[in-house]
């Protein structure tokens, strides 16, 4: 679909019973159908690629100067496979949808309670992994922000779009490192939601973020990603691999592959990609 959509607007999110409610503003306010219906497609395929369990997206407009009226379209998973696999056109997945009008009064069908309307940030990216943590919480899965971004890498592997991995690296990049323009004393001079989710990052917690983001790190460099191309903290990132090589309780991974028993009990990422790879041998009969 060629049509961009009115994806400047604010947005929160809450998630419940296999669906998500986005509230937004549209960029302006005398938006189209079709605008809204493009806009609310956008937002549905992220979250439906990002959320397996998810069954609809509700996308809510809320217009910033009368809050007592909105309209929604609501986008099953099953339009946007029919889509993807090219069942349909961009014309038929259109025509396939509905703007409704609700007010003030209404409740969201997902958690039954008035939806808030906050001030916050523009739909982009980082808002759009913002949205995410909001899901996972709710679905009982805690994450950070880099870990969201992180997560978008992992889903674009397979597209082999060097450019979008590159730019997402360079975001990712940016949150991993503290003293880039944003410490606990000088935040960032952007939206108290997004603030407060960066500021989390860098607490008490964040040693063990980046251990997490480091192990996936290695993950798709044997992929094939080249992450020294894009991340400048790439060689910190090298001197905790090692460190975590000389941590592994068996050393060496050498002869691994003569050896299928060989770190099956190690948890660290050389020796977990290890056990994935030879995951249909049976290494309890290898050990043996």
């Amino acid at each position: 679909m060629k049509e961009k959509g009115v994806v400047e607007g604010k947005a929160t999110a809450s998630v419940r019973n296999k669906t998500v409610t986005v509230a937004t503003f549209p960029s302006k306010k005398q938006s189209t159908e079709r605008d809204l219906k493009v806009t609310a497609i956008l937002i549905a395929k992220e979250v439906l690629e990002e959320f397996s369990t998810i069954s609809y997206v509700q996308a809510i407009f809320y217009d910033p100067k009368d809050l007592k009226s909105y309209r929604y379209v609501n986008v099953p998973r099953g339009l946007i496979d029919s889509f993807s696999k090219g069942i349909i056109d961009d014309e038929q997945m259109l025509s396939g949808l509905s703007v409704a009008a609700g007010n003030s009064e209404a409740t969201s069908r997902t958690n039954n309670q008035p939806i808030k309307v906050k001030k916050g940030i523009h739909y982009n990216h980082r808002a759009s992994a913002s949205l995410k943590i909001q899901a996972m919480k709710l679905e009982g899965k805690e994450t950070t922000l880099p870990e969201a971004v992180l997560r978008r890498i992992e889903g674009l592997v397979g597209t082999q779009n060097e450019y979008q991995i590159g730019s997402e690296l360079l975001t990712l990049d940016s949150l991993l490192d503290p003293t880039r323009g944003v410490s606990v004393e000088n935040p960032p001079a952007r939206s108290q939601q997004f603030k407060a989710e960066r500021l989390r990052v860098y607490d008490g917690s964040f040693q063990e973020v980046r251990k997490r983001i480091v192990d996936r790190l290695l993950k798709l460099e044997i992929r094939g990603i080249d992450i020294g191309a894009y991340c400048t903290r790439y060689q910190e990132l090298e001197q905790m691999r090692s460190q975590q090589d000389r941590d592994c309780v068996f050393g060496s991974i050498d002869g691994y592959d003569q050896q299928m028993g060989i770190g099956l009990d190690c948890k660290c990422a050389k020796h977990e990609l290890l056990k994935r790879k030879f995951s249909n041998m049976d290494f309890e009969l290898s050990r043996r």
